[in-house]
């Protein structure tokens, strides 16, 4: 039980610098300077930004800790986080979503993350969110692609709006980061908001998205799996983004 997740970083002029596998029980290597390549490598990629000053490359950990749920399959391969295409007025372009879905299948990639960092989910309304979340819908059966929809929000009610058509297009999983405004004063406020995003969803697995370098909600990701346990029915585990490599650890003791 547990994840195969590869993460690797480049540098400016596309030269890998390094990568790190996680086999969903362990770290199992961390390489710089192309020491060493193992067969799966993650190739991140230059998100097209809808702010130019937005627009950085995601180097964080990807991980998810995965915990025992029924009827439901865990993800052994490379989850990627595709950029939300918008046109130079600034609308919404999901024709091309189309085409992120068949680029992504041609490179063997068979899981989405979508609407997350990347996908820029904090600069789109709830509608403009929907509508990306359908057209993914449409797109990635066409492909073999499995989606995971980020429905986070600084509204509570939006996130749980969201879950349940993420549940309603068929999507395999949601995900949440923590409110980062009005921010949850405890691990327990944590853990009930998240419940009642989960339960927006209540057929469909769901993972935390831990990313504190954006939010400011830190908290003990171990604890947190502790005590959702038995709060949250569908938590699967953790969309770790974050550099605390002994917190990780902790997460799979």
């Amino acid at each position: 039980d547990g994840c195969f997740i590869t993460e690797s970083w480049r540098n400016g002029d596309g030269k890998m610098t390094g990568f790190l596998e996680s086999d969903g029980r362990r770290v199992v290597s961390i390489v710089h300077r192309c020491m060493s390549i193992w067969p799966l490598v993650a190739l991140k990629y230059q998100c097209a930004c809808r702010f130019s000053g937005c627009c950085r490359s995601h180097r964080l950990l990807w991980i998810l800790a995965h915990m025992s749920l029924p009827k439901s399959s865990p993800y052994h391969c490379l989850v990627a986080a595709p950029h939300t295409p918008f046109r130079d007025d600034g609308s919404l372009a999901p024709d091309v979503v189309t085409l992120q879905a068949e680029h992504l299948a041609a490179q063997g990639v068979k899981a989405v993350f979508i609407t997350g960092t990347t996908g820029e989910s904090s600069s789109m309304s709830v509608q403009e969110r929907v509508e990306i979340y359908r057209a993914w819908a449409s797109a990635a059966p066409k492909h073999g692609i499995r989606v995971i929809a980020h429905v986070g929000a600084n509204a509570l009610g939006d996130s749980c709006t969201l879950a349940a058509e993420a549940q309603a297009l068929g999507f395999d999983a949601v995900s949440a980061l923590a409110p980062s405004y009005f921010k949850p004063a405890s691990l327990e406020m944590l853990v009930a908001c998240c419940a009642k995003i989960a339960a927006a969803a209540p057929s469909l697995p769901f993972y935390f998205y831990q990313i504190p370098a954006l939010t400011n909600v830190r908290f003990p990701m171990a604890d947190f799996l502790q005590l959702g346990r038995n709060r949250i029915p569908t938590l699967r585990g953790i969309k770790y983004t974050d550099p605390d490599l002994v917190g990780y650890r902790r997460c799979l003791a």
